[in-house]
């Protein structure tokens, strides 16, 4: 009823369930420079979810008003069995929002390899070039590149909202 996340630490596998009010867990543009920067805003997948449950009493819609009057209505649907309450389809419906707005901010940086990175914790970057200062964003996927002329390792970060 959430939108859990999967990652992998060595062999162990872990669940993580990205909240928007989580601090963050590092920050790039100042004492950690970024060395290419891309940012953008993307139409979000969804922006009104029904979720219908086990009978028909239980349904709910969640909206994201502000998307719906940028681009229409993009409905998701889900129909799940396991839900027997309004207030567990409301959540499902949440995290289905939630999950919009992770892919509604899109960017990817590229940095000095910084090995206690992991997948989706939250970062902060100030990059004065493109006028961001201070901005959350979620780290969604993550390349090691190795370059032998330069004898350099470097880290591309793919972006989402934190």
């Amino acid at each position: 009823m959430i939108h859990d996340v999967p990652y992998f630490r060595g062999a162990t596998a872990y669940i993580k369930n990205p909240l928007a009010p989580e601090s963050s867990d590092y920050t790039y543009g100042t004492d950690h420079a970024i060395l290419v920067g891309r940012y953008g805003q993307q139409i979000k997948p969804v922006n009104r979810a029904q979720v219908i449950g086990d009978d028909a009493a239980v349904f709910t819609e969640d909206w994201d008003w502000d998307e719906i009057a940028l681009v229409g209505d993009l409905l998701g649907q889900v129909d799940d069995t396991y839900l027997d309450s309004v207030a567990k389809a409301h959540r499902q419906g949440l995290a289905i929002i939630r999950h919009a707005d992770i892919e509604g901010l899109t960017g990817e940086i590229v940095v000095m390899l910084n090995a206690g990175q992991e997948l989706y914790d939250v970062v902060t970057l100030t990059d004065a070039g493109a006028g961001l200062s201070g901005v959350k964003r979620r780290v969604m996927g993550m390349t090691h590149h190795y370059h032998a002329a330069k004898g350099q390792y470097t880290l591309t970060m793919r972006l989402g909202d934190a």
